[in-house]
């Protein structure tokens, strides 16, 4: 983490975005009828994670990915059993 402080402000309004924003993907998750939506969600998050790092790497990087393993991941969470 940038701010590897607890205490630190930045830190605590990462944190707090983070855990909307990963309840939100979560939500979204449950609204597609996704099988295990907490799951869709925190993979999801994963996801936008890495792309933030690896996105800096260079355009022929890994998450140039990005778009298809979503839908992957999307797909395979909500296809029916």
């Amino acid at each position: 983490m940038e701010y590897p402080s607890r205490d630190n402000p930045a830190r605590q309004v990462a944190e707090a975005h983070k855990k909307v924003f990963r309840k939100r993907l979560r939500e979204l998750g449950a609204a597609m009828g996704a099988r295990h939506p907490a799951m869709l969600g925190d993979a999801l998050l994963l996801l936008i994670e890495g792309i933030y790092i690896t996105g800096q790497q260079s355009e022929e990087g890994p998450a140039q990915s990005a778009f298809t393993v979503a839908k992957l991941l999307i797909d395979v969470s909500v296809a029916k059993a």
